[in-house]
């Protein structure tokens, strides 16, 4: 399932690449709600893995982190603030840009903490 407020590039793609389904949400915080996660995009993406470990006299654990690559656009605040889901573990989003081709987003990139 994609997003309706996906905008995909008429360019080809090569979708052969696309190797994880991923759930990209914005987050939005107001006074009256608090802290609000929107989903805007759910479907596959190319996800470039890598580990990340944390070890400290409080807490040992693994997180992900790593690159996602979208086809296409989609409809966010600026600057974007959100999170990634992938395979049921959620990772920030620290940086989101947007390759444009051809006077149209052609991918959309999500850095991940």
């Amino acid at each position: 399932m994609q997003s309706d407020q996906i905008k995909q590039s008429r360019l080809p793609f090569p979708t052969a690449l696309l190797n994880a389904n991923v759930e990209v949400y914005e987050v939005t915080e107001t006074e009256a709600d608090g802290e609000q996660k929107t989903l805007i995009y759910a479907g596959r993406a190319y996800y470039e893995h890598k580990a990340k470990t944390t070890e400290s006299t409080k807490a040992k654990g693994s997180g992900i982190s790593g690159l996602i690559v979208i086809h296409g656009g989609f409809s966010h605040e600026t600057p974007f603030r959100g999170s990634v889901v992938i395979g049921g573990t959620e990772a920030d989003v620290s940086e989101l840009t947007e390759n444009e081709l051809l006077g149209g987003i052609y991918t959309t990139e999500l850095i991940l903490k």
